[in-house]
C-alpha cells in the first residue's frame, strides 16, 4: 500500500538550532530516507520552504482571495512530504516511528487513495497521448524596432487593433480576458473569438488561451516569443495545441503569416493592415 507521510515541524524550534546541529539532523534525516529506498519503502519526498513563504487561496464574495501565509496558524508548520510503501498502517507507522524527523515534529500518515490515483495517472497519461499528436503552426519573423514597441503592439488591446483586427474589447491584462470580432468589407461579422491572457512577461513572452470561437481553436493557445538580434527584434511566433492538420490549419497558417507581416508594417512604416483591411488570401477570407 502507498502512504502519504507529512512532516510537520516547528519552525521557531528548528531554527534556535546551531548550524552544525542542523545540519546534522538533516543527515541523519537523508540517511533514514536511504534505508527506506534500498528497502523499497521510499517513493519520493519533497521539502518546503518555510511557511512564511507560503500563500492560501480561498473563495470570498465569489472571487478568489489570496492571503499571504499558511491556511492555518500554528506552531508546527507543514515541512514536507515523503510517499511510504508499506504492507499497512501499522507498517507505515513502524517504518515512520524510526524516522529522525520526529524529533522536531509529528508526522501524519495517511494511506493514498488508491482509486483517484487511478484516474489522475489515466488522466495524465491520456494527456501526453494528446499533446505528442499536437499540431501547431510556426512562423518567426524580424522587425526593425526596439523589443518594447513590439512587445507593446502585442500585449495591449490599442496594438493588438493595430495589426489585427480593430475590433477588441475587454481587459488584455494578464487574467483578464479580451474578445475580438472580424468584420467583412461590408460590415458583417464573419468571426469572433473570446481570448484570456495567460502569461505577460514584459518585452519577452505573450500567451494568449482561445476560450471561443472556430470549434479547431477551442482550447488552443498562441505565444508570442521575443528576443533582440542585432537591429530586429525576432517574434517567434507558435498557435499550438491543434488536435490535428487539417485543411482549416493551413488556412489559419496563412492567415497568421499576413498578420505578422501587418504587425511588422505597423512598426517600420507606421501603418498595420488590421482586419477588415487585412490581406485577403482565399475563398474563406
Amino acid at each position: 500500500m502507498k502512504f502519504v507521510c507529512l512532516g510537520f515541524i516547528e519552525e521557531s524550534k528548528y531554527e534556535t538550532l546551531a548550524e552544525a546541529e542542523g545540519l546534522r539532523m538533516m543527515e541523519e534525516c537523508f540517511a533514514y530516507d536511504d534505508e527506506l529506498r534500498r528497502n523499497g519503502h521510499f517513493l519520493n519526498g519533497e521539502a518546503l520552504q518555510s511557511a512564511k513563504n507560503a500563500v492560501t487561496l480561498r473563495i470570498k464574495n465569489g472571487s478568489v482571495e489570496v492571503t499571504d501565509g499558511p491556511f492555518a496558524e500554528t506552531k508546527e508548520m507543514l515541512g514536507g512530504i515523503l510517499f511510504l510503501e508499506a504492507r499497512d498502517l501499522n507498517h507505515a507507522i513502524a517504518l515512520m516511528s524510526k524516522h529522525p524527523g520526529v524529533r522536531v515534529g509529528p508526522f501524519e500518515i495517511r494511506p493514498a487513495d488508491a482509486e483517484t490515483n487511478k484516474l489522475i495517472a489515466a488522466r495524465h497519461e491520456a494527456s501526453k497521448t494528446e499533446e505528442s499528436r499536437a499540431v501547431s503552426i510556426n512562423h518567426r519573423i524580424g522587425i526593425k524596432a526596439p523589443i518594447a514597441k513590439v512587445y507593446d503592439a502585442i500585449s495591449t488591446t490599442t496594438g493588438i487593433a493595430s495589426w489585427w483586427t480593430r475590433e477588441v474589447t475587454g481587459e488584455s491584462e494578464e487574467g483578464c480576458s479580451f474578445q475580438v470580432r472580424f468584420l467583412s468589407d461590408s460590415g458583417v461579422e464573419i468571426g469572433s473569438m473570446d481570448i484570456r491572457v495567460v502569461s505577460l512577461q514584459p518585452n519577452c513572452c505573450v500567451q494568449w488561451l482561445f476560450l471561443s470561437g472556430p470549434a479547431e481553436w477551442l482550447g488552443t493557445d498562441v505565444t508570442f516569443t521575443l528576443k533582440q538580434e542585432g537591429e530586429h527584434t525576432i517574434v517567434l511566433f507558435t498557435h499550438s495545441r491543434w488536435r490535428e492538420a487539417v485543411e482549416f490549419t493551413a488556412h489559419c497558417s496563412m492567415k497568421w503569416a499576413t498578420f505578422l507581416m501587418s504587425l511588422k508594417q505597423l512598426l517600420e512604416d507606421g501603418q498595420g493592415s488590421p482586419s477588415p483591411n487585412d490581406l485577403k488570401i482565399d475563398n474563406w477570407n
